[in-house]
């Protein structure tokens, strides 16, 4: 069956059975950022943007995906979010083991998106879902209120002071 997918901007259709495991159909792609390596999602490492809110691909049928905007961490790096989230892991030191890349910094993207000003607590118990246990979560979280802030005076709302 023929499903027509838009990834990373990209209009495409793909000929798979339409419960094909999304993770799979854009390993095909090759987009390699997307991973499965826990097949429950736990991991982070197959997470994708799905109408801008983080999903694990390994949980989702091909079919769930169509008429929706797949962006993976490949499209993502050239978002401004990205790169302000880069900076300030860079200044922190916190890094990533590589496998868990997607579900936290889509989480993190998430969060600058949809809190104004991210409280401490609230950001360390969207991130303590992870399995994968590479960083500190509260190291993790203090980047993400601070990504927070610098995208908030990147948009032009200087009062968002934490």
């Amino acid at each position: 069956m023929k499903i027509p997918l838009l990834i990373n901007t990209e209009e495409i259709f793909v000929d798979c059975a339409p419960e094909e495991l999304l993770v799979n159909v854009l390993r095909k792609q090759r987009l390699f950022s997307v991973k499965d390596t826990d097949s429950t999602g736990l991991s982070g490492s197959s997470t994708i943007l799905l109408d801008n809110k983080p999903v694990p691909s390994c949980l989702i049928p091909v079919a769930a995906a169509r008429d929706s905007e797949i962006i993976t961490l490949e499209y993502f790096s050239t978002f401004p979010e990205f790169k302000i989230i880069q900076e300030q892991l860079a200044l922190s030191g916190v890094k990533f083991c590589g496998l868990c890349n997607p579900g936290k910094i889509f989480t993190a993207y998430d969060i600058i998106l949809s809190s104004y000003r991210p409280e401490m607590g609230d950001v360390a118990s969207r991130l303590t879902d992870f399995t994968c246990c590479c960083v500190d979560v509260d190291a993790f979280a203090k980047v993400i209120i601070k990504s927070a802030y610098v995208y908030r005076e990147s948009i032009g709302k200087k009062d968002a002071k934490k």
